[in-house]
C-alpha cells in the first residue's frame, strides 16, 4: 500500500468524542513527542476550538516547521490557511455505542459543560438521547468530517453526508474504526512506516447499558436522528475492510502486534504507564519517525 510523503505532513487527527481518541492521541504523541505535535484546546467550557486555532496560526513560522501531528476535538477544514496538503486521520464508531458511551462519560465527568444539565433534570439515559441537549448527539462525526460545524440541531441532510464522504475519501488516506481498534493500528503502522503503536486504553468508562437494552423507541429515534452518522459509519466499515485486505500477512501482523501489546501493557501501571514509557523511549532512540 502507499505510504505517507514527508511533504503530506503534518497529520491532523479528527479527534471523534467517545470514539477511542484519548488513547490514539497517546500513542500519537509518543510518536510525535515534544513540539513536533500541537493540541488544540478548548479552554472555555462549552466553548469552540477557534481562539486555539488562532493561537496556533500565531505561533512563529519556526515552531509551525517542526509539527508533524496536530489534534483535538477539531473539524475537517482547519488546515485552511496553514498548510495546502496535510494528511488527515480519525476514528469513526457505531453512532449508537457512542451515544451510549457519551452518557455515561457526561454522567461520570463533573467538567462537562452538559454534566449538571443531567444532574439537575435527573435524566436517565433515554431522556438524554431524546432531550436534544447538543449538536453532538445529532450526527457529530457527519459534521466534524464535512467541516460544517455551523448546523443547527438537525439540520445536516443527505449534501452534508456526501461531503463528508467526499472529504473522508480525498483527505484521510487512512482511517480507523473504533470497534477494530487494533485492526486499525495495524493499519496507520503501515502507512505511517510506526514501529511500535503500543497502547494502554485510557479514558474508558464502565457501564451495563448496551444497545440491546434501549427501549424501542429510543433506538429508533436515535436512529433516525443519527441516519447520517450511520450512513457514514457503514460506508467508512467497508472501505477500511478494503484498506486492511490490502495488506499483506494482515492476520499474522495483527496476532503479533495483539500479543506484544498484550505483554508490553502488562508492564505499565494504569496510573503511570511506565512500561509504555520506557518502551516508546527506547524505539524514540532507535529512531522512530
Amino acid at each position: 500500500m502507499d505510504k505517507l510523503k514527508t511533504e503530506n505532513y503534518p497529520i491532523i487527527f479528527t479527534h471523534v468524542p467517545r470514539s477511542g481518541g484519548t488513547t490514539l492521541n497517546s500513542i500519537l504523541k509518543n510518536i510525535y513527542p515534544g513540539k513536533s505535535h500541537y493540541t488544540f484546546y478548548v479552554q472555555e467550557k462549552g466553548g469552540t476550538v477557534q481562539k486555539a486555532i488562532q493561537d496556533f496560526k500565531n505561533l512563529p513560522s519556526a515552531d509551525k516547521k517542526q509539527l508533524k501531528l496536530l489534534t483535538g476535538h477539531t473539524s475537517f477544514g482547519i488546515h485552511e490557511g496553514i498548510h495546502e496538503h496535510p494528511t488527515y486521520l480519525t476514528l469513526l464508531r457505531d453512532p449508537v455505542k457512542r451515544l451510549i458511551s457519551y452518557y455515561y462519560y457526561i454522567l461520570g465527568n463533573d467538567g462537562h459543560y452538559l454534566h449538571q444539565v443531567l444532574l439537575r433534570n435527573r435524566m436517565a439515559l433515554e431522556e438524554f438521547l431524546k432531550g436534544n441537549l447538543s449538536t453532538e448527539l445529532d450526527n457529530i462525526q457527519v459534521r466534524q468530517l464535512s467541516g460544517d460545524t455551523h448546523l443547527r440541531f438537525g439540520q445536516c441532510n443527505e449534501g452534508t453526508l456526501e461531503k463528508a464522504k467526499a472529504n473522508l475519501d480525498k483527505w484521510y488516506p487512512v482511517f480507523g474504526i473504533t470497534e477494530k481498534f487494533d485492526e486499525s493500528l495495524i493499519l496507520f503502522k503501515e502507512y505511517f512506516r510506526w514501529k511500535s503503536p503500543y497502547y494502554i486504553p485510557l479514558n474508558t468508562i464502565s457501564y451495563d447499558k448496551s444497545q440491546g437494552d434501549l427501549a424501542n423507541d429510543t433506538l429508533h429515534y436515535i436512529l433516525r436522528l443519527n441516519q447520517y452518522d450511520l450512513a457514514l459509519y457503514e460506508y467508512a466499515s467497508k472501505r477500511f475492510n478494503t484498506m486492511i485486505q490490502r495488506i499483506e500477512n494482515f492476520d499474522q501482523k495483527l496476532i503479533r502486534f495483539q500479543k506484544a501489546n498484550h505483554t508490553i501493557s502488562k508492564l505499565g501501571s494504569k496510573k503511570r504507564n511506565y512500561g509504555l514509557y520506557f518502551w516508546n523511549t527506547y524505539q524514540q532512540l532507535l529512531g522512530t519517525p
